[in-house]
């Protein structure tokens, strides 16, 4: 394959940049760049002029100048945190890739590469920003638009970067911290400086808080994601706006420009979302993963996680009942003052989930199969420091409550009663949460984790005890 790289950048820093790496690295920034189109039909008769067709697509608005300086230096450093990432993720595949644990069967082939490098990032988070701010001063004093130029950068930062020996401790300690199992999983991670006001059907049922974009002074809400690509250069991430328009969900609109959730989505492998793919079977990496994920983002505040599980067996079937779902929002919730200043369940309170637990059919990119998938929408994000349950207890509890109950759509009773216990929220008893723990670890034990299933009950006991004591004293 030819090198490309385009001639409005001839005899420039960024040319002898380009030429400092390895004709081989010239290519794979070439496949960065193009990310996801890839998996299009190349009609250009040669992978430069591909890269080239998509080099006049791929760059930025003139008029984006005129905005908030320091909202574009906000935007054009996410993209770069994607093309950091995404070169790491290559560079871990080249100089790592017999270290690496093979994939689970049917789920994203990169996993683990992407799980060590966004842990491996957040170890030199403080190094990157100063790498970021410098090269973003150059960039925004020269007014560079074209993207092909911000992944040469970002490739030359992940570059300095780089570790084999940082990275193989990082694979050693994910070893280490591995839970197998038989249940592929995927995860969508939702992010949002304004939280549930994000999406714009709550600001189409509230018109005098149209400008509420405003409170958000990094992103304006995401109100400009098309026009900085992030749709095209967070691929590895599945990434997406997700204002929960449905009639125009995935096409930006330039002359409505609408907010919502920055969402990576590690179920899905296309622009349009028609197929997708699991992102492992393990616990233990998918929980790193999630972590990870929040950490390396800091300027994006998370929001919630849609976990998807696929429905492999009928599980116990035991018959879930509202202290059930009452124990999963204790544990993944969002607990705070309401407007009186009283607490309440803000997940349900302020009706932000549309389903506790419901199916959805997945079409595989692998096996060209629909499959059936669980998606539990309950949980809250948080940042490492205010997490009240880690992550790894959260995902194993709802595999267990895939395997040990009925899923079902819940019925007006169930959610009458939900509703009425997140406003006025109040403890459970023992034998309530005795029975839960009870039947999650027959769930687990029924799908088949490598889990200690009998240890994880008498955790999971603890930890809802120890969370209902921080909540209702």
């Amino acid at each position: 394959m030819a090198a490309y790289f385009p001639d409005s950048y001839r005899g420039s820093f960024y040319e002898t940049l380009f030429a400092s790496f390895h004709p081989r690295e010239q290519v794979l920034i070439g496949r960065e760049f193009l990310g996801v189109s890839l998996r299009r039909p190349l009609r250009p008769r040669t992978f430069e002029m591909y890269l080239a067709q998509h080099n006049r697509v791929l760059t930025l608005p003139r008029f984006m100048w005129r905005y908030d300086k320091q909202v574009i230096y906000n935007y054009l450093k996410l993209v770069l945190r994607h093309y950091v990432f995404g070169a790491t993720v290559l560079l871990t595949k080249i100089h790592l890739g017999q270290q690496l644990q093979a994939p689970s069967p049917g789920c994203v082939h990169d996993a683990h590469a992407m799980t060590a490098s966004l842990i491996n990032l957040n170890q030199h988070q403080e190094l990157l920003d100063s790498k970021l701010d410098v090269l973003l001063a150059h960039l925004l004093k020269e007014r560079v638009r074209h993207y092909y130029i911000l992944c040469i950068v970002g490739f030359a930062i992940a570059r300095e970067l780089f570790s084999r020996s940082a990275m193989e401790k990082t694979l050693a300690a994910m070893a280490n911290s591995s839970l197998p199992g038989s249940i592929p999983m995927g995860v969508e991670l939702e992010f949002s400086n304004l939280g549930h006001e994000a999406p714009i059907d709550t600001t189409w049922a509230n018109p005098s808080q149209w400008g509420r974009w405003r409170r958000d002074p990094a992103f304006h809400n995401m109100r400009l994601y098309h026009c900085f690509h992030l749709d095209h250069v967070s691929w590895r991430l599945g990434g997406y706006l997700d204002h929960h328009v449905g009639w125009r969900k995935y096409k930006p609109v330039p002359f409505c420009r609408v907010g919502g959730f920055m969402e990576c989505c590690l179920v899905r492998t296309n622009y349009q979302r028609s197929s997708s793919l699991p992102y492992t079977t393990d616990t233990g990496l998918l929980s790193q993963t999630v972590e990870a994920l929040i950490d390396y983002f800091p300027d994006v505040a998370p929001f919630s996680m849609h976990l998807n599980l696929e429905q492999t067996s009928s599980g116990l079937k035991n018959e879930p009942m509202v202290d059930d779902y009452i124990c999963l929002f204790i544990l993944g919730g969002d607990f705070g003052p309401d407007e009186q200043g009283k607490l309440m369940e803000r997940r349900l309170g302020r009706d932000e989930i549309r389903g506790l637990a419901h199916r959805n059919k997945h079409y595989s990119s692998q096996d060209r199969q629909w499959h059936t998938v669980v998606e539990f929408g309950i949980v809250r994000l948080w940042r490492r420091h205010e997490r009240p349950v880690d992550m790894q207890t959260i995902i194993l509890t709802l595999k267990g409550f895939l395997g040990g109950y009925r899923i079902r759509q819940e019925n007006i009773n169930t959610m009458g009663a939900l509703l009425r216990w997140a406003g006025t929220p109040c403890a459970l008893d023992i034998s309530a949460l005795q029975r839960f723990c009870r039947n999650v670890a027959g769930g687990l034990l029924e799908l088949g984790e490598t889990v200690d299933t009998q240890e994880f009950e008498h955790r999971l006991l603890r930890t809802l005890q120890q969370r209902q004591q921080e909540l209702f004293g």
